[in-house]
């Protein structure tokens, strides 16, 4: 009896043996790891991508010493600056954040050039002199003017921050022609560069 019980040990504790040495050969000798990465990228559209100074509800040509606004309401007329709060209807330019992140955006107006091309000062509407222009942007739901940035030839702070992905903001721009004047009609012509960049 005792050696049929040793038998049956011996047995049992041969075929877990056998078990436990053959899992191993069921078993891939590799495995693998899905791995999925989703770029986040940024897009930007403005509805209106052409401005003529004084041409929204005036004649079309500018005054020296004169500061202009892009009105979207024709009725708010060109030199009409924003209200204390801007509103959309005080912005003519509208962009689209069409990216998947939050951006910051940031303008800059460049050098007149053509005719007797006005160069950026640099310094913001209030600040324009002989052969100078000056210039700053405005966006819905800001102060006016405190909430207003200096538009420059290159280098300009951000006029809007965080403005959330898949929507949209409206902005205008404030600019003060040169104090001397001109000796010609002929047309000038400065390009305002948007930029956005990712803001989280």
């Amino acid at each position: 009896m005792k050696r049929l019980k040793r038998l049956l040990v011996t047995l049992g504790l041969t075929a877990a043996l056998v078990v436990s040495f053959a899992v191993p050969v069921f078993a891939a000798p590799t495995a693998d790891i899905t791995v999925t990465a989703t770029p986040s990228y940024i897009a930007i559209a403005i509805a209106q991508n052409t401005w003529t100074v004084n041409g929204i509800d005036g004649t079309g040509k500018i005054a020296v010493a004169t500061t202009y606004y892009s009105n979207a309401d024709g009725a708010s007329g060109d030199v009409t600056p924003p209200s204390a709060t801007v509103l959309i209807a005080e912005c003519y330019f509208v962009i689209a954040n069409a990216s998947s992140v939050e951006t910051d955006l940031t303008t800059n107006m460049i050098h007149f050039t053509g005719g007797e091309a006005m160069q950026n000062s640099d310094l913001g509407y209030t600040s324009a002199g002989a052969g100078e222009f000056g210039a700053s942007t405005y966006i819905t739901g800001a102060a006016w003017p405190g909430g207003s940035v200096i538009c420059k030839n290159s280098g300009s702070a951000a006029m809007e921050l965080d403005l959330p992905a898949t929507t949209q903001a409206e902005f205008g721009i404030a600019l003060k022609t040169q104090s001397d004047v001109w000796l010609s009609g002929d047309a000038m012509t400065s390009t305002i560069t948007v930029t956005a960049t990712d803001s989280t």
